[in-house]
């Protein structure tokens, strides 16, 4: 079962913090923003669970699309996310 990016960025702040946060709903083209990445990475860099979920369905398929996002070149902006997120949790 795949979530939404904004659904999986918000349980993953409610589990880190305790409290509900609610995240404003985006597409793929606005995680690409240079703002939010590092702040968006920062709230799911604690929960490898959901980043590495995110690695796996965020993979390219035959075509250098990417497989879940379907028509979208690769990476996409979830997948550069899971990988900033990643970067974040291993270098902390």
């Amino acid at each position: 079962m795949l979530i939404s990016l904004d659904g999986a960025l918000a349980l993953a702040a409610r589990r880190a913090s305790g409290a509900r946060l609610d995240v404003a709903t985006s597409s793929a083209a606005t995680m690409e923003e240079s703002t939010q990445l590092p702040d968006r990475a920062e709230a799911i860099a604690a929960n490898p669970r959901l980043w590495r979920t995110l690695l796996f369905a965020h993979a390219p398929n035959l075509v250098g699309e990417c497989h879940a996002c379907r028509g979208v070149r690769w990476p996409c902006g979830t997948r550069t996310l899971a990988e900033r997120a990643e970067q974040i949790h291993t270098a902390g």
